[in-house]
C-alpha cells in the first residue's frame, strides 16, 4: 500500500512537471505575458469589486447587483478621465520652447525611430556591464546578453512595437 501511493505521489509530480513545462513552452508563442510573470514571480493584482455606491438617484443607494456593478464601473473607468480637449494648441508662452533650435543639427533624429536589427541589439548588449544589480524588473544585464536566439527575436519585436505603436509597457 505504501509503495502504491509513493508511485502515484511520483507520477502525479511527473505529470505535473509535465503540464508546466508544456506550458511554459506554449506560453512563450500564445502568451507572453504569463510567461514572463511566471519568469519574474509576478503575481497578478485584481481588485474584485462586490458593491458599489451608486449616487446618479435621487437617494444615493448601494448596489451588489454584478450587472449594475459592471455597468456602473464601465460607465465610470470610460467618463473618470473627462472629455480630452478640442484645442491642442501650444501656448503663446511655450511656443518658442517647442520650435526647433539653430544650434541642433535636425539629422541626429533621423533615424532616431528606426526599427532595431538583430545586429543593432546584439552591438548594444555586448557593451553592458557585467557585475551590476538589476532594476525593478529583476533581469540583470547578463540575463539579456545570454537569451537564446528565439527570445533575443521577441525582445527586439517587443521593442520595435513600442516604437512603432509609442507604447511602453508598464512593467
Amino acid at each position: 500500500m505504501y509503495n502504491k501511493c509513493k508511485y502515484e505521489e511520483a507520477e502525479w509530480k511527473r505529470d505535473k512537471i509535465k503540464f508546466y513545462s508544456e506550458q511554459c513552452n506554449n506560453d512563450l508563442i500564445d502568451n507572453q505575458s504569463r510567461m514572463l510573470n511566471s519568469m519574474l514571480n509576478r503575481e497578478k493584482c485584481r481588485i474584485i469589486l462586490d458593491r458599489v455606491m451608486v449616487t446618479d438617484h435621487d437617494a444615493p443607494y448601494i448596489s451588489t447587483d454584478p450587472v449594475d456593478i459592471e455597468r456602473i464601473a464601465i460607465n465610470h473607468y470610460q467618463s473618470s478621465a473627462g472629455i480630452p480637449p478640442d484645442d491642442v494648441s501650444i501656448p503663446t508662452a511655450w511656443i518658442d520652447k517647442f520650435n526647433p533650435k539653430s544650434h541642433i543639427d535636425a539629422s541626429n533624429y533621423q533615424d532616431l525611430m528606426n526599427l532595431i536589427t538583430e545586429e543593432e541589439y546584439s552591438q548594444i548588449t555586448s557593451a553592458l556591464p557585467n557585475h551590476k544589480a538589476s532594476g525593478p524588473s529583476t533581469i540583470t544585464y547578463e540575463s539579456v546578453k545570454h537569451v537564446r536566439p528565439l527570445c533575443r527575436s521577441l525582445i527586439i519585436t517587443l521593442l520595435n512595437a513600442c516604437l512603432n505603436t509609442t507604447l511602453i509597457p508598464y512593467s
